[in-house]
């Protein structure tokens, strides 16, 4: 640091890398989320679509506990 008549000024920069995000320090490995998103294809495949073919919708007790599935891994994907 120097003192100059504009005030104290660096003579040389070093710059350091920046620590990760916080994120990404929370973002689960790739295996474990394919594992994820594998066990919830397998659930909609035998919970919801059976109905579905048949022209029924879920009743409200297991639609709100797959709702909740999907969006966990669906905040899994967007971090």
């Amino acid at each position: 640091m120097v003192d100059s008549r504009r005030g104290a000024q660096a003579l040389g920069v070093k710059l350091i890398e920046s620590p990760p995000s916080v994120a990404e320090l929370r973002r689960r490995p790739a295996e474990e989320l394919h594992g994820l998103i594998e066990d919830m294809i397998k659930l909609l495949e035998a919970k919801v679509q059976p109905g579905l073919r048949r022209g029924r919708f879920p009743d409200r007790k297991t639609a709100h506990t797959i709702a909740q599935l999907v969006h966990a891994v669906a905040r899994e994907l967007e971090v």
